[in-house]
């Protein structure tokens, strides 16, 4: 029985590099675009430079950079195995969500051989399992809720990665709430959101006082178009004149 492999522990993901090349763990250099088919050209042809760039960065356990090289690369030029490759880069992140879509893609889209497909649904459903799972409630109306910038369905279970996010909501007539959650693996999260009304009703409106600003300013010019009209001239004793 093989002994089970643990995330984001640098060590255990130097030996799977280094010593098990021809499993899905490991990053997969044979399949960059440059070796498929017509020559690189153009966005091809960067696309292969991130994509190998990302594969050193991956070498040497720099997965944040190796993660956005193969995001550049897939970017420029769609490929199924940049997809696998950004996914094992998500997965030894942390950023679990992210590198299940992305492997299930992959299978989707490449249609790799058997071995290949077990080794990787083993690891969707290993990272499937560590997932948290937040639902928001709230009796707000029109209520807009936010995790990390994703908008966010109230009542609705959202799966999410297990560590920090910030949990954003507002709405109208209501002051804006922002909290920072610290969620942990397979943890099952109730949030009841109580926003505050704003009490300043249209006082507290930005657009209110950007008119009432427009308006003063506006005031003011008028009064000094005025002035300078109908003030009489400074003769002075030698009875030289200044004109306002």
């Amino acid at each position: 029985m093989r002994p089970r492999r643990l995330h984001l522990v640098p060590g255990t993901l130097a030996l799977l590099l280094l010593g098990a090349p021809a499993l899905a763990q490991t990053v997969d250099a044979q399949e960059s675009p440059a070796t498929q088919g017509a020559p690189a050209r153009g966005d091809e042809a960067a696309a292969r430079e991130a994509f190998e760039r990302g594969v050193g960065l991956a070498e040497q356990l720099q997965w944040s950079a190796a993660a956005e090289a193969f995001e550049e690369s897939y970017r420029r030029y769609p490929r199924a195995a940049t997809l696998r490759n950004l996914g094992l880069a998500h997965r030894a992140l942390g950023r679990f969500t992210l590198a299940i879509d992305e492997l299930r893609r992959f299978l989707r889209e490449a249609r790799p051989a058997e071995a290949v497909r077990q080794e990787l649904r083993g690891l969707i459903e290993e990272m499937t399992v560590q997932l948290a799972t937040l639902t928001v409630i709230t009796s707000v109306p029109d209520v807009t809720i936010t995790l990390d910038g994703a908008a966010l369905a109230a009542g609705e279970p959202t799966a999410a990665d297990p560590g920090d996010h910030v949990l954003d909501a507002s709405a109208e007539g209501y002051t804006r709430s922002a909290r920072t959650l610290h969620l942990t693996r397979g943890e099952h999260r109730r949030v009841e959101l109580a926003l505050q009304r704003s009490s300043g009703g249209v006082l507290s409106r930005w657009w209110f006082w950007t008119i009432v600003g427009v308006a003063v300013a506006g005031a003011a010019t008028a009064t000094v178009f005025a002035l300078s009209e109908t003030a009489p001239p400074d003769c002075g004793s030698l009875q030289l004149c200044l004109s306002p």
